[in-house]
């Protein structure tokens, strides 16, 4: 494949130095210092008849390129490079290496990368795959699991937690059953089960840093690591798998940025990373992720202002803001996830008034904008929410106002707060009684 590579200067006159270079040669292109990259580059293990497309990206000086692919046994492996994808295919079983190089236009090669390619018959995976999850076994404490029934046996369809279709191992569900070590390890080995769908492990001891290996995952849905111990940054790995839906993170202790490579998966309908030490912006590439359903992000220090482009997530039905450093109002943007059933952005610093267009989710039932730096009164559009059962609008000092008639419509509300307001109850007899009504009722009423 040809490479272009077009001038930033093209259509502009050249300096009369670099007219002289072009006439009489000031570097030879083949001098050029050109970087390519192969994305992955670890080594490949692929099935009989599969293919597998890796990105290759070239960086360095300008001019034109040639992009090569070769396979030391076409037996095994064959490959194509076009449009910036090397295509591999497995032929038969064996081992082959596989050579990616960029040249000149004189033919000289200015860089390569070789990786190894293995293709497994059926018995040569079931083997590779068991000696992976026994290596997970060792790396966790598996002698001390709550549960290792039938693990290290002949029969891995019997294994508990491990599920097997077509030959492959498909999930890993060892949910609450001890797993101990660094996850670096644990989760390194897993990377090598390319049909592995579903990887939970809430609720154990696994420490350390989640590794880039997970990116191998490429048919993973589901990572359900939730409660652990894991320490260190969110890795941008994450956003190369493609077929997520489900990410899990919330209750340990991750640290960093939110990856803007997170908007990229573009499958991805459950997001939650809650209970952590994640600081800096929420990044409005989250906007991007038209199929989320479930967003959660309480319990961080994350700061800066709610994103307007969250409207993006029109399938939205829960958004969990509270307990970080957000500040700014409240955008009216939100009044566009129509879907929406619940809003937490309690406990963080948020100003100006509460929009009137929050009267537009009518699908809304849970409302909770406590403990923040809000002003000004409660709009009329409130009323409007029909399914409302939770309104929490206290520790708002800033909030004043006798509380719109128009909430006695709210005829599905269990809990309604506004202490530490300057909030109060109209006196009248039948705000009275439609308030005697509400299960939960705090506040004081106006005099």
């Amino acid at each position: 494949m040809r490479v272009e590579r077009r001038s930033a200067r093209e259509g502009l006159l050249l300096p009369p130095l670099l007219c002289g270079c072009l006439l009489f040669g000031c570097q030879s292109e083949d001098r050029i210092v050109i970087q390519l990259t192969v994305d992955p580059i670890d080594d490949q293990i692929l099935d009989t008849g599969v293919e597998v497309q890796l990105t290759v990206s070239l960086s360095g000086g300008p001019g034109d390129h040639f992009l090569h692919a070769y396979s030391s046994d076409t037996s095994v492996v064959t490959v194509s490079v076009s449009n910036g994808l090397l295509t591999l295919t497995g032929v038969g079983t064996g081992t082959a290496d596989v050579t990616v190089s960029v040249s000149a236009p004189t033919g000289r090669r200015l860089h390569a990368a070789v990786f190894r390619v293995t293709v497994d018959s059926e018995l040569q995976r079931t083997a590779r795959e068991r000696e992976v999850l026994a290596a997970f076994y060792h790396a966790t404490g598996g002698p001390d699991w709550k549960t290792s029934t039938n693990w290290l046996t002949d029969d891995l369809d019997s294994w508990h937690g491990v599920t097997v279709g077509d030959g492959r191992v498909k999930s890993l569900i060892l949910e609450e059953n001890n797993l101990r070590g660094a996850i670096a390890e644990a989760l390194g080995i897993l990377g090598r089960l390319d049909h592995l769908e579903a990887a939970l492990f809430a609720s154990n001891g696994l420490s350390g840093e989640i590794p880039d290996t997970l990116a191998g995952l490429q048919l993973l849905r589901f990572l359900d690591l939730r409660d652990n111990d894991l320490r260190g940054p969110i890795p941008e790995a994450l956003g190369r798998l493609d077929s997520l839906q489900g990410l899990n993170l919330p209750g340990n202790d991750l640290k960093g940025p939110i990856p803007e490579a997170l908007g990229r998966l573009s499958a991805l309908s459950h997001l939650s990373l809650a209970d952590n030490d994640l600081n800096g912006p929420i990044p409005e590439a989250l906007g991007d992720l038209s199929g989320l359903t479930f967003l959660q992000l309480d319990g961080n220090d994350l700061a800066g202002p709610i994103p307007e482009a969250l409207d993006g997530l029109s399938r939205l039905g829960h958004l969990g803001l509270a307990g970080n450093d957000l500040s700014g109002p409240i955008p009216e943007a939100l009044a566009r996830l129509s879907n929406l059933s619940g809003l937490f952005l309690q406990n963080n610093e948020l100003t100006g008034g509460i929009p009137e267009a929050l009267g537009n989710l009518s699908n809304l039932v849970f409302l909770n904008l406590s403990d923040c730096d809000l002003s000004g009164g409660v709009p009329d559009t409130l009323g409007t929410l029909s399914r409302l059962w939770t309104l929490d609008l206290s520790v708002n000092p800033q909030l004043t106002g006798p509380l719109p008639p128009s909430l006695t419509a709210l005829s599905d509300l269990k809990h309604i707060d506004f202490r530490g307001t300057g909030l109060c109850s109209p006196a009248d007899a039948a705000f009275q009684e439609w308030l005697e009504g509400v299960p939960q009722a705090h506040g004081q009423v106006c005099e």
